[in-house]
């Protein structure tokens, strides 16, 4: 693997395809790989009029890709090999501000050899938890919608519902991944990203199950 990585794209994969992917910079590369959000950068996503046309293209595997810019924060976000959730710090783009931690729970992530794309699927699930340990939960429909739907394994749907109560209670004690790490910064003059070439090179991991319903 490469010691002087610069951009990785992460990538969502459904039935094997990719439904997003956004290029990010590497801001540091050991037991956690943290990369960096840059307002304005352009990536790709899942096209759909609406919430029931995004949840049948989710649920059937049948969509087309357009071009998506990432929003006005700037995001720190620190991925762990075998961690069921991404946690993401939003920090103001202008003043700096740390605004508040984003958990999105989503597969655990491969990382291709070479480093330069990582790749998962997202439940649909999210935790915003305010400095002070206040927290909002975002995309429940979705999540419920999805499990209902069983497009997630058992066990998937088990881990996820443990880890809201044991980030529930990380935030109200200010422990865990929201104990203050990543969440300086000096604001700094960045150009958005766009997409390096090798962003829709084929998926490492396709889910067994998938894999199974497009036989």
């Amino acid at each position: 693997m490469s010691e002087h990585l610069d951009i990785v794209v992460k990538r969502n994969i459904r039935c094997g395809r990719i439904w997003s992917a956004h290029p990010q910079l590497v801001l540091d590369d050991g037991d956690e790989l943290v990369t960096l959000g840059i307002p304005g950068t352009t990536g790709r996503a899942a096209r759909a009029d609406g919430i029931a046309d995004v949840r049948s293209a989710f649920a059937s595997g049948d969509w087309d890709l357009g071009p998506v810019r990432w929003h006005r924060f700037v995001g720190v976000s620190r991925h762990r090999p075998g961690r069921h959730f991404n946690l993401t710090h939003l920090f103001d783009a202008g003043s700096g501000e740390f605004l508040a931690w984003y958990v999105t729970f989503e597969r655990p992530i491969t990382r291709h050899d070479d480093g330069l794309v990582i790749d998962t699927l997202s439940y649909w699930l999210s935790l915003i938890v305010l400095p002070g340990g206040k927290t909002f939960w975002k995309d429940t429909d979705h999540w419920n919608w999805a499990v209902g739907e069983r497009l997630y394994s058992p066990t998937e749907v088990s881990t996820v519902e443990g880890l809201r109560d044991e980030l529930l209670a990380a935030a109200a004690d200010g422990t865990g991944p929201f104990d203050g790490t990543w969440t300086e910064w000096a604001p700094i003059e960045l150009d958005p990203l766009d997409l390096p070439d090798y962003w829709d090179r084929p998926a490492v991991v396709v889910d067994a199950r998938e894999a199974l319903d497009r036989r």
